[in-house]
């Protein structure tokens, strides 16, 4: 082989072996992309769940708070004999 075709061959080598590692990166940064997705997604999931039992909840102690407060008032009337001033 003459010294041109040597280079010329190293050269090929040596880009052919660029181009494996560049498709390994890019294959990598791919799949880290798509679990960085998954987590985000999985994250807003749990978030909105949080959400929708914190509102649940809040809402079960307001309906029991107006029930007691309703029962008292009936308990008071009923102690009064309904009469009003």
């Amino acid at each position: 082989m003459t010294s041109h075709q040597e280079k010329s061959y190293k050269a090929g080598e040596t880009r052919v072996k660029t181009q494996e590692k560049t498709g390994e990166a890019m294959g990598m940064m791919r799949e880290m992309t798509e679990a960085a997705k998954d987590k985000t997604q999985g994250a807003g999931r749990s978030t909105q769940e949080k959400a929708h039992e914190t509102a649940q909840s809040a809402k079960d102690e307001t309906s029991q708070g107006a029930q007691t407060t309703q029962q008292k008032a009936q308990n008071s009337k009923d102690k009064t004999g309904s009469y009003v001033w």
